[in-house]
């Protein structure tokens, strides 16, 4: 999602990575990017044409071509440059309102193929823990440990005792 700071407006950004069959390029089944664009509009009902950027994925020294594609897919949310700045009250306005549109929104999803493909690999077992993200345990023992609630009446988190 990127910030219009004048305009206090907010555009958002779709990225997907989608696994077609390699027959898909050959059949005449194959979207250019102005019927993508075209779908898009028609299925988020909008006023305009949107940008659409379809790439096919391609081999990579560094990375395989699946992996250097995951990586630029599950790239950040929003970019903190946009939102933060020397004006305070205009980043705790910005952050507000990125906090009520972001609310209760689903950011990562996985289907079909890839949803199998993560499951074997036990990665929705290991995003438990978001603590010890690097996989080292930290041996210090917990000095208090403090939980919060989403709070509906309030619309806000409050601690739980």
């Amino acid at each position: 999602m990127t910030v219009n700071r004048q305009k206090m407006t907010f555009h958002q950004h779709v990225h997907i990575l989608l696994m077609v069959k390699s027959t898909y390029f050959k059949l005449g089944h194959y979207l250019t990017q102005k019927r993508w664009s075209e779908l898009w509009e028609r299925a988020r009902k909008l006023d305009y044409l949107p940008v659409v950027n379809i790439k096919k994925i391609r081999k990579s020294y560094k990375d395989s071509s699946l992996v250097a594609s995951a990586k630029e897919v599950a790239k950040y949310q929003v970019k903190d440059f946009d939102y933060l700045s020397d004006d305070e009250n205009g980043d705790l306005t910005v952050i507000d309102e990125l906090e009520h549109a972001l609310s209760g929104t689903r950011q990562l999803s996985y289907a079909g193929l890839l949803k199998d493909i993560r499951h074997s690999l036990l990665l929705d077992k290991q995003e438990d823990d978001l603590i010890n993200v690097d996989g080292k345990k930290d041996d210090d023992e917990v000095v208090d440990k403090v939980m919060y609630k989403w709070n509906s009446s309030v619309k806000n988190y409050v601690r739980w005792e």
